[in-house]
This record gives C-alpha cells, structure tokens and sequence, in this order.
C-alpha cells in the first residue's frame, strides 16, 4: 500500500493491516473514513467553499480543499458579488455557533437572491455526524483520529 500526502488509506485496508482491533478503533477508522470521503466529495465539487476566517481556510487547506474563501471582514454584499460572478453554486461551511448562524442566514440569503444555489449538506453532515463546532477545529479533529488509528508518529 502507498500513502499519498493527505494519508489515505482504503477503509478495507485498514482492517487488513489491523486485523486484531478494539471495537473503539473501528469506531475511529470509520469515523476517520467518513471526514476523509466528505473532505473528498467537496474536492470533487471543485466549488467554491466560503468559510469565516483565516484559520478556517487554513484547515480546509490541509485537507486538500483548495477553493476556499474566507470573509476578510470584508463586507458580506462584495464576497456575493464576487464569487456570483464565477460561481453558479457555492459550498457554506460557516461555524456551527450562534455567530455562524447568523452569517450563514444572510449569505445564503443573498447568495440565493443573486441567482446562486447553495449547498449546505456539507455543513449539515458536520453538523450531524461530528462533535464539530468550528471549522477550524476540522484540523486537530483529523489529526487525533489519524493518531488513534494509525498510531502517534503520523
């Protein structure tokens, strides 16, 4: 088996290479599997992916994520009119926290109202299937379950 940069791995292969496993480390090859293939699917989308800050972008960046976008502060009616005039859909990964809430509201809100279609079941998946709050926290949330799984020298 090869490793790419990202440290892929096949889900089938993991139980090869651990055949004598805790169920808690089926648990984080699974979960490990899930974040991996959502983090491909966005890839995939090849969309643009707008996030709230610096650190956001950053994470997503290491996952291989490349077009992402984050607010600069900027106001919210230029970061539509930007990415509407390159974009027909757009991926919101904004915080799941009452702040992100609120900014999510008003860009999808004005997104849809410049024509752009909003994808926001990335955002749900994180949502539903993660103890995820904040984007940012995507980074350490792969890191540890790449630990827990392939052991602490990743």
């Amino acid at each position: 088996l090869q490793f790419d940069g990202a440290m892929h791995i096949p889900l089938y292969a993991m139980f090869i290479i651990y055949p004598l496993i805790s169920s808690d480390m089926v648990s984080d090859k699974i979960k490990l599997a899930q974040i991996e293939k959502w983090t491909d699917d966005i890839v995939k989308r090849d969309l643009a992916v707008v996030v709230e800050g610096a650190s956001d972008e950053e994470a997503l960046r290491l996952l291989g994520i490349e077009r992402v976008y984050h607010l600069h502060k900027q106001p919210l009616y230029l970061v539509v009119e930007e990415l509407s005039s390159v974009y027909t859909e757009v991926i919101l990964l904004l915080d799941l926290d009452v702040e992100g809430e609120k900014l999510f509201a008003k860009l999808r809100s004005d997104f849809i109202a410049s024509g752009v279609k909003v994808v926001i079941t990335y955002r749900e998946w994180l949502r539903t299937n993660t103890s995820i709050r904040q984007i940012e926290d995507l980074k350490g949330y792969v890191l540890n379950l790449r630990q827990l799984v392939f052991g602490p020298e990743i």
